[in-house]
């Protein structure tokens, strides 16, 4: 409004100009309505970043368990596979640290017997794992499918004999410790 020959800031009544509708009106509108839009942007970006890094630290501890497993069961096969009359009690106490359960006790039961064996033949399993791969899993349990190959000699066959085997090795978690529970030859 403009006001003439008054004191400032008083308005005469027959002096007022109306005000003129001007282009304003519309932009006022767009201008609240942008920062709304540019905020609910904001927070379904945020919203989306958290659920990428959550999802990241999953597939990071997946990754974890499963590398635990993998690695507890290709040991207890590399200690099955690289054993000879020379080294069968550092074997077997090597089998029995990384085991547990029926498994660890079955072992450990039948360890005076596989020592006296390895003895009585001079045997000599030298071996490797040629693959393997985790087949399933939760956060305390796995089972890893190892394919391992071994050149055995002995007494009774003086002839190298390499031998391929198939396991599934079930591996536990215990005290933080990924230890093997089963070992079972595949066909």
């Amino acid at each position: 409004m403009i006001s003439k020959g008054n004191e400032p800031g008083e308005i005469a009544p027959d002096e007022v100009v109306p005000a003129t509708p001007t282009a304003k009106a519309k932009p006022a509108l767009l201008d609240l309505a942008l920062p709304i839009i540019v905020g609910v942007l904001v927070v379904a970006m945020v919203i989306a970043c958290g659920f990428l890094i959550k999802k990241k630290a999953d597939l990071s501890h997946q990754a974890d368990v499963r590398g635990c497993f993998l690695a507890a069961a290709e040991t207890s096969v590399n200690d099955i596979v690289n054993v000879s009359a020379a080294n069968i009690d550092e074997k077997i106490g090597s089998i029995l640290d990384g085991s547990t359960g029926a498994y660890r006790d079955q072992f450990e039961g039948a360890s005076e017997q596989f020592a006296s064996m390895a003895r009585e033949v001079d045997a000599t399993s030298e071996g490797s794992i040629v693959t393997s791969a985790v087949e399933d899993n939760t956060d305390t349990s796995g089972t890893v499918l190892v394919v391992a190959m071994s050149t055995v000699t002995n007494t009774n066959t003086p002839e190298p004999k390499v031998a391929y085997f198939r396991m599934r090795v079930t591996v536990d978690k215990v005290d933080g410790q990924c230890k093997t529970s089963n070992v079972e030859y595949v066909i």
